[in-house]
């Protein structure tokens, strides 16, 4: 039996693509039956979500980040087994939302059809690291925004502070015998009764 060579290209092609198919691998879902592969809620705005996934997947042994495209918000890594070395390869995107943004991910093993649970573990680790450096970053824009100074009360209240009316200010100045009362504020120059002789 002679076999054309576009017959195998196509079988080649199917044996791959099932292959690919059948590849180990753990993503995370919103309605996940373990909680743990739940995307997370994080009070922080996407961009800066973005750089925190980036900064957890280079703090961790054994990660290593391949490409992030800011644009888009996805980033490609690969995860490397302890003992046989073998490669993980994770993908990562966020999704912004009303109460917060959110990490979801994929990760795919590269060989063999079975990971005994090494891809789940993967996404675990991922979105442990993230929570951790999340709350570090939420805290840390806290205190850079600076605090609301609140405005002066109104001195129009009726607890404001009473002015004091000067009182008027009356002088006695003698000329020669006479002697006169001067009110300096109305302007007025009163004589004053002679004295006795017996004074």
């Amino acid at each position: 039996m002679v076999v054309s060579f576009e017959s195998r290209s196509q079988t080649t092609m199917v044996k791959q693509r099932t292959k690919e198919m059948n590849r180990p691998s753990a993503e995370t879902r919103t309605a996940a039956t373990d909680p743990t592969l739940r995307p997370g809620v994080h009070a922080l705005p996407p961009d800066d979500l973005f750089e925190v996934v980036q900064e957890a997947v280079r703090s961790m042994p054994s990660w290593m980040l391949l490409a992030a495209d800011r644009s888009s918000r996805r980033l490609q890594a690969v995860h490397h087994t302890r003992i046989c070395r073998f490669a993980d390869d994770i993908e990562a995107w966020i999704v912004p939302g009303d109460q917060g943004s959110q990490v979801f991910c994929r990760s795919m093993s590269r060989i063999g059809f079975w990971d005994f649970g090494q891809n789940a573990r993967n996404l675990r680790q991922l979105l442990s690291r993230v929570a951790e450096l999340a709350v570090d970053r939420a805290a840390h824009i806290r205190e850079a925004v600076p605090a609301r100074v609140p405005p002066p009360t109104s001195l129009d209240s009726d607890e404001d502070e009473e002015i004091e009316e000067e009182p008027e200010i009356e002088d006695e100045i003698e000329i020669g015998d006479e002697a006169l009362d001067v009110d300096l504020d109305a302007g007025e120059i009163e004589d004053e009764p002679e004295k006795d002789a017996k004074d």
